[in-house]
């Protein structure tokens, strides 16, 4: 919509989208562009230590100077603007789009199990054996990408210290071994001690896991605001969309950060090619900052950009949809930062491998520790300077 409104105003712009098939693909497509420097005039990237890479080698654009430069700062959620930073403040992709991640759950199978709403990460595992012995599956997750999981083993980390732990451990400077790596490491293996996920849930995909929690096979789902159409359909069988409710991140003794701190993103960012940073790329990319916030409320979605007037679709559960996106106006000052775009990409790898066997029982805390200090040790210098 708004590149056929811009195109009206610039006779022969065209916007070009080529796609890929899933995330992984994407990056091998663009570690290959990048080594022969045909990178894209835009193209997502996250704040990655490969796109600091780029940014280093100056390939990419310097976003945050050229919003202060175009005036464009200050119409941004600062939360939204922060996501997107490298470690050291610098912004160097375009946020468009805002979620929230909450723990979306079915009201009646918690009833059906006697158990309420955790509010501690370790209820979260003790609600588990009541839903197990009402033949429930506690928690549905697609274990076929890396990120959900590796969500969970970043939960206690960010409870206790921010993103603290995180951006040490990136960096060498901490290690899995440590009390709070070793509070992740033992907390991902009693989710699996506890079965709280699906059998098989290495093999199940993002799709699957959503349908098994939407049919009401299973009783919380770790999901965004970008699923609301589905999580409020009206379309949704009565005992299900009738029953859907939502919980915080819960927190952990001896937490540092808030009930409203807990992961919050502005989506994949977009980069822009510093080669091909044309007069007419940055007029189109200036339009669009200005023009999509409309665009992306009017389908229900939240905008990076400070744009409130939210329409809710009139087709959908109105409560639970109202409520989600409200509590965009609650958020706490810090967001839980992604693990897989904090860590080096070969740590990433190995972790987002082993975390199903962690998971699954087939290796041990120690073991997954040892494996993911060892990748860190060797490749975090290769990423950043100074790392021991």
């Amino acid at each position: 919509i708004v590149a056929t409104q811009f195109a009206k105003l610039y006779p022969g712009f065209k916007l070009v989208i080529e796609t890929t098939a899933d995330r992984p693909a994407y990056l091998q497509k663009i570690y290959t562009l990048a080594a022969a420097n045909q990178l894209p005039q835009l193209f997502d990237e996250d704040a990655t230590p490969f796109a600091q890479e780029l940014a280093h080698a100056g390939k990419i654009v310097n976003i945050g100077a050229w919003l202060n430069k175009e005036g464009l700062t200050s119409v941004y959620k600062p939360l939204a603007l922060n996501y997107d930073r490298f470690g050291n403040g610098s912004l160097y992709a375009v946020p468009l789009e805002f979620a929230m991640e909450f723990f979306f759950y079915n009201k009646a199978l918690f009833k059906e199990a006697g158990i309420t709403a955790p509010t501690t990460l370790s209820q979260l595992v003790s609600d588990c054996a009541p839903l197990k012995a009402k033949d429930i599956i506690p928690v549905a997750i697609d274990g076929v990408d890396g990120w959900p999981l590796l969500r969970y083993l970043a939960f206690y980390p960010f409870r206790l210290t921010g993103n603290t732990f995180v951006t040490n451990l990136a960096q060498a400077k901490a290690s899995m071994a440590s009390p709070t790596g070793n509070a992740a490491a033992n907390y991902v293996a009693s989710l699996g001690k506890a079965n709280c996920f699906e059998s098989g849930f290495s093999s199940t995909g993002y799709s699957d896991a959503l349908n098994l929690f939407l049919s009401g096979k299973a009783a919380i789902i770790g999901d965004g605001s970008w699923d609301l159409s589905s999580l409020a359909s009206p379309t949704l069988p009565a005992n299900v969309r009738n029953n859907i409710s939502y919980f915080l991140l819960p927190s952990a003794p001896g937490a540092t950060t808030t009930r409203n701190d807990y992961v919050v993103s502005s989506g994949i960012g977009m980069a822009a090619n510093a080669s091909t940073w044309t007069p007419l790329v940055q007029t189109w990319v200036k339009y669009l900052i200005q023009h999509y916030p409309p665009v992306l409320a009017a389908l229900g979605q939240i905008p990076a950009m400070k744009y409130n007037n939210i329409k809710i679709p009139s087709n959908v559960v109105e409560p639970l949809y109202r409520n989600v996106i409200a509590e965009a106006n609650k958020l706490g000052t810090q967001t839980a930062r992604p693990w897989d775009t904090e860590l080096d990409p070969t740590t990433t790898t190995v972790i987002e491998q082993d975390l199903p066997l962690l998971a699954g029982g087939n290796m041990s805390p120690s073991a997954f520790e040892s494996a993911i200090d060892q990748s860190v040790k060797q490749n975090a210098p290769k990423y950043f300077p100074g790392a021991p």
